[in-house]
């Protein structure tokens, strides 16, 4: 927590009294931890403030209670969450991620460019302190302005020759994505047999392609997005061939996603 009365909350601290003093169905119950959050926050603490904003986006009838509106609430949530982000807070820069462009570009009124750069230093931000929507990160990466329909579209659809560097990395994303379970692993794995298959990010390599697409088949074998789609027919394709699954390299990189994918968690 805090050893006085002037120091910061961490953020554990801050994100922990929010169960404690409201429901997320029933609005607040508990005033008086609410109360000891505004004076916090007031002091300028920006956990505090982050927690607040977080409890206003998420906990219902919270606007009320502050006089707001949804509509005034909702706005005053992104302010803070912009405004934290801009000071490098780790958990506001992952909200900011989590908006579509449309309503980035219509309530920041920055040019495409350079919301984009905002994006890619949230990201690396989020990174560095150990935040973990990769699937999020590397879309905004791999697809840019195109990240909110990256579910209707493959690896192959981008453009993104004079970026090499945000390719690689949001591959590398989505293989920590997919052999970590994180949020998303499924979709991160569909991903990861793309890239090999097409060899974007990465060496074309069909063994690879092969064993990524495989074992998405057994974590989740009825998808309805296009990279599922696409990469269920690659495994259709690849387990036809022989060479292919009796070559060592994919039996042991099956072997692998088995342990990792498979595992009971």
């Amino acid at each position: 927590m805090t050893t006085n009365d002037n120091e910061y909350w961490t953020i554990d601290y801050a994100l922990g009294l929010l169960d404690k003093m409201a429901n997320r169905s029933y609005g607040l119950e508990d005033p008086d931890l609410f109360e000891l959050l505004v004076v916090q926050k007031d002091k300028g603490d920006p956990n505090a403030l982050y927690a607040y904003a977080y409890l206003l986006e998420s906990y219902n009838t919270v606007n009320e209670r502050v006089g707001l509106t949804v509509e005034q609430a909702s706005d005053k949530v992104f302010e803070i969450y912009w405004k934290l982000s801009d000071k490098d807070h780790p958990q506001a820069c992952d909200r900011i991620l989590n908006y579509n462009n449309d309503t980035l570009l219509a309530k920041t009124k920055l040019m495409e460019a350079e919301l984009f750069i905002k994006q890619q230093h949230c990201i690396q931000v989020a990174l560095k302190n150990h935040l973990n929507h990769y699937d999020m990160y590397a879309d905004i990466l791999m697809f840019g302005f195109d990240k909110d329909d990256s579910f209707d579209l493959l690896l192959q659809d981008v453009n993104n020759k004079s970026h090499p560097h945000l390719t690689q990395q949001a591959i590398d994303l989505y293989k920590q994505c997919a052999t970590s379970k994180t949020q998303g692993y499924q979709y991160c794995t569909a991903r990861m047999a793309e890239a090999y298959e097409q060899g974007i990010g990465v060496e074309r390599n069909s063994d690879k392609a092969a064993a990524w697409s495989k074992i998405l088949t057994e974590i989740m074998s009825n998808g309805s997005f296009k990279p599922f789609k696409y990469v269920y027919e690659i495994n259709n394709r690849f387990s036809q061939d022989l060479i292919i699954q009796q070559s060592e390299q994919f039996q042991k990189l099956y072997q692998e996603l088995q342990k990792i994918l498979l595992k009971k968690q």
